[in-house]
């Protein structure tokens, strides 16, 4: 017999995850190409998966019920006094729904609540969450894929929209930081606590990423074009974030029966690869909040693990040289910001420009 709960939380878990992809969605025929097409993508599906959610939880309320606990407390807190400040600040309309370019406001964090409470109801398992997590992080490897590419002056699918600074898919250098940011600690949260076995949903991600790319191909020779698999192996460092990444997958997933070892360190350098991936994407934005917002996450990291009682002496003494490391580099960034080395760099330069004075 059909069992329509698990029918429709299936289909929620298949459709939800196409979230973290609307990033590299964008259509030119907007004014706003960047933030229209894909709001309006968003709020539609969140629109679909929210009816079905509803109905699921009208139907087995003590399963699929949200999680409400003191975070989401704070977040509809936040929700509240949004509200309340909108309705008294002489501009409802404008703040309920914002305008094109940035398509913020109230209905926009209400479809965020409605966001939150579909992952909170659905994926109640870890295991669930972690897996959102790791596609999530695939995500982000093709948006710096892009990113880089504007970078080394190569431009997959599009140029940098700011300019020097990088844009990568975002339209924005801002939001690229921000986005960088996160998923450096994903990925560095599924290293330290998803005890990684297989890289199944990574492995068919290349697969369909790689058949994408062949399509693009095929349809590129056929109008006498150049294609995104030319531009990308004009460059050397390029090939290398391309091809190395899917190498590690296929190591993994297919060695973890008989090699382990391979299979679980192609694993962690895969993610570690993402990571420096995501921070150099991050740094070429020249978004000094974000760079800042990292520097001071990893100091408070190495003071916790300098007097938690749960990490290992010899951690401990790696932990205090990478803090001596990070002050040291902090520091001389302000003390020698009028050196060639510090002005040559825009991202430093802009960092070294920080004072109290600043205007931004």
């Amino acid at each position: 017999m059909l069992n329509i709960d698990k029918v429709l939380q299936k289909a929620i878990k298949i459709i939800l995850p196409a979230i973290l992809f609307l990033p590299l969605f964008m259509n030119s025929n907007f004014y706003f190409p960047f933030i229209v097409p894909r709001n309006f993508l968003f709020r539609i599906i969140i629109t679909v998966l929210f009816a079905l959610y509803i109905f699921l939880v009208v139907r087995n309320k003590e399963r699929f019920k949200p999680v409400i606990n003191k975070i989401v407390v704070s977040y509809l807190s936040l929700g509240l006094i949004l509200t309340v400040s909108s309705l008294i600040n002489g501009g409802f309309l404008y703040s309920f729904w914002s305008g094109f370019e940035r398509m913020e406001g109230l209905v926009n964090l209400y479809y965020l609540f409605a966001f939150l409470f579909i992952i909170l109801g659905v994926y109640y398992k870890r295991k669930a969450w972690r897996t959102l997590l790791r596609i999530s992080v695939f995500a982000s490897y093709v948006i710096c894929l892009v990113a880089l590419s504007q970078y080394w002056g190569v431009d997959l699918l599009l140029s940098s929209s700011g300019g020097a600074r990088i844009s990568g898919t975002l339209g924005n250098a801002t939001y690229l930081a921000a986005y960088a940011l996160f998923h450096i600690f994903f990925a560095a949260y599924i290293i330290f606590k998803d005890k990684i076995k297989k890289l199944r949903f990574e492995l068919f991600g290349f697969y369909a990423l790689d058949i994408f790319l062949l399509f693009l191909e095929i349809k590129a020779q056929n109008a006498g074009q150049t294609s995104l698999l030319a531009d990308m192996f004009s460059n050397f460092k390029l090939i290398v974030v391309f091809v190395v990444p899917q190498i590690l997958v296929h190591l993994n997933y297919f060695l973890r029966n008989t090699k382990q070892y391979i299979a679980k360190y192609s694993a962690i350098i895969y993610f570690v690869i993402i990571i420096l991936m995501n921070f150099v994407a991050m740094f070429t934005t020249q978004t000094r909040g974000a760079l800042l917002g990292l520097l001071v996450a990893a100091f408070l990291i190495l003071v916790f693990m300098l007097f938690s009682s749960h990490v290992a002496k010899k951690f401990k003494y790696l932990a205090a040289s990478i803090l001596i490391a990070v002050v040291l580099l902090f520091t001389a960034v302000f003390v020698w910001e009028d050196s060639n080395f510090i002005q040559s760099n825009p991202t430093l330069r802009r960092v070294g420009d920080i004072s109290l004075t600043d205007n931004t």
